[in-house]
């Protein structure tokens, strides 16, 4: 945690003249997107923790002229809509403008690129990508803070907060990291639409059919079969366009089951209220997985010389059939006791322990009153209070686990109980719960000021 007081902003002074102008135009601007603005949700944001960062200020050159001097990293919020629930959100600072108070709840406009069309702009959309992909790798990083430092130096060059040169810092190794990020994330966006179709006459099976991915230009999308037997010409492909076209070939005769998955989410704009100083502007993409699939029909191909038919012999079985369908187990652990404010986190374990495959697996665990959601994990999505997370297939006697991470609210007294449901396409829902005693931070008996005199 960083102290509650204001994140100093450090402007060289040969700046400060050049962006006083830059400061009078901006009111005018506020007034004339106006309009806009109001479009937006009203809402609040937090900055309740920081990290991790750089560790030290570096200089970044701004695009009309002068510097600042930044310790860049990435920024954990509050976000409060209103008249809706609070949630917690990896955020990155959009705005190099303006400061923010850690441990103050500031009023804020909450945009996306309805209310704000520069947020649907190429810039915009290349960082919403690399939002979406930072928790992966800052977490794959040897050295987190550097990492998350160059994705905010990356962040605030494609938003327009930084000159866009390639020696923008006074880091030359940050600025061979961001320049990297930056062409990473050249072209692509999180998805925000997925959908998939095949061929009109449907498949043969045995000859290559052409499937085509459509959605959000310049988003990701993985490809498997799911269920059937037929191979793909490609795992991944990437919708340059908005769309792709992928090989599918059937094995046998039968329905192919093919499944599109893409990271995305959409991104939001906590925007500073017009005539205010304060916040900085924060961007954040709630990150979600979205799906889709296409179920085709693979016919017979065509018999060229038909072989002779052999007797059938109708075979002869005894004993009791197998099970048709799935079962899942899920186990929920969680430590017994905790201190409000702290991080609750929970370990969820669904196992397939039946012969069959388990499809379609999905764990659903619902946010329980008192807690904030700390951080969504991978796949993982908010839905209706609740973090669903798509497993997909499980096979038989596989075991996959998940951690959620919750934070308790400061005052918290009680105990929380949370419940995590596991269902399959196939299986009964299953549930298991886990409970925490969480008691507040006991305050230290005041001590009496020595009086004198």
């Amino acid at each position: 945690m960083f102290p509650s007081t204001t994140l100093q902003r450090r402007h060289a002074a040969p700046a400060r003249a050049a962006r006083a102008l830059a400061v009078a135009i901006l009111a005018v601007a506020l007034l004339l997107i106006g309009a806009s603005a109001a479009n937006a949700a009203p809402g609040s944001i937090e900055v309740i923790d920081r990290g991790p960062t750089l560790g030290h200020d570096v200089r970044i050159q701004l695009p009309g002229g002068g510097s600042t001097w930044e310790d860049p990293g990435r920024s954990v919020i509050q976000v409060t809509p209103s008249g809706g629930p609070a949630y917690e959100v990896a955020a990155w600072c959009v705005d190099t403008a303006r400061s923010i108070a850690g441990g103050t709840v500031f009023p804020v406009d909450l945009q996306t690129a309805a209310d704000a069309p520069e947020l649907a702009g190429p810039g915009y959309a290349q960082a919403a990508w690399l939002m979406t992909r930072a928790d992966d790798l800052i977490a794959a990083a040897d050295e987190p803070g550097f990492e998350a430092a160059a994705i905010q130096v990356a962040i605030w060059q494609l938003t327009g907060q930084a000159l866009n040169v390639r020696e923008v810092t006074s880091d030359p190794a940050l600025n061979g990291r961001a320049y990297a990020l930056r062409i990473m994330a050249a072209g692509r966006t999180a998805a925000t639409t997925l959908a998939l179709s095949g061929p009109e006459g449907g498949l043969t099976a045995g000859q290559p059919g052409v499937v085509t991915v459509t959605g959000t230009p310049g988003a990701e999308v993985d490809l498997a079969v799911v269920a059937g037997s037929a191979t793909l010409s490609a795992a991944r492909v990437t919708l340059a366009e908005g769309s792709a076209q992928v090989a599918v070939t059937p094995a046998a005769a039968g329905e192919v089951r093919i499944r599109a998955t893409a990271a995305g989410g959409v991104l939001w704009r906590a925007t500073h209220l017009p005539h205010r100083g304060s916040p900085q502007d924060m961007g954040y993409v709630l990150p979600t997985t979205i799906t889709a699939e296409a179920a085709l029909t693979a016919q017979a191909a065509p018999v060229v010389t038909p072989a002779p038919t052999p007797v059938a012999v109708a075979p002869v079985t005894t004993g009791r059939p197998g099970p048709a369908r799935a079962a899942l187990r899920i186990v929920k652990r969680a430590p017994r006791s905790a201190v409000a404010g702290r991080v609750i986190t929970y370990r969820i374990t669904v196992t397939n322990t039946s012969r069959r495959v388990a499809r379609g697996v999905v764990i659903r665990d619902r946010i329980p009153a008192g807690t904030l959601l700390r951080r969504l994990p991978a796949r993982a999505r908010l839905d209706r209070g609740a973090v669903v997370i798509r497993i997909g297939t499980l096979r038989p006697g596989a075991t996959r686990t998940v951690k959620v991470w919750l934070r308790t609210r400061p005052r918290l007294d009680r105990t929380v109980r949370n419940v995590a449901v596991a269902s399959a396409s196939n299986a009964r829902t299953v549930r298991a719960a886990a409970r925490t005693a969480v008691r507040p931070v006991r305050a230290a008996p005041a001590v009496a000021p020595a009086v004198t005199g």
